[in-house]
């Protein structure tokens, strides 16, 4: 895939997820910045149904909030966050993820 193509991806991936999940303000401090959300369920089923992505990595945040990092076969991924309340928001998408190893700790001296 060729990197036009890959910013083509993502650009309709971004469109067609805007499309089928409410527009919602992150914060109040946030209203003017706003970000794709909608119910959790919702979006890993189209996740998986359109781009094959799956759960690679989850954390919490500083704010209790569940980060996700998914990742699909062809290399794109999508991290969501997830607040206290349930709803679920896009945080950044991409293309070429490559899945590493730990690197080994080396034992200290």
């Amino acid at each position: 895939m060729t990197k036009k193509s890959s910013i083509l991806v993502q650009g309709t991936l971004f469109t067609a997820l805007a499309a089928l999940v409410t527009v919602t303000p992150l914060s109040t401090a946030d209203a003017q910045q706003r970000s794709v959300c909608g119910k959790r369920d919702a979006i890993m089923e189209r996740l998986e149904a359109q781009y094959e992505e799956q759960p690679v990595a989850i954390g919490l945040d500083s704010k209790g909030g569940i980060m996700e990092m998914l990742a699909g076969p062809s290399g794109s991924w999508t991290i969501i966050r997830t607040n206290a309340k349930g709803l679920t928001c896009f945080m950044a998408t991409g293309v070429a993820f490559e899945k590493m190893s730990p690197k080994a700790l080396e034992p200290s001296a």
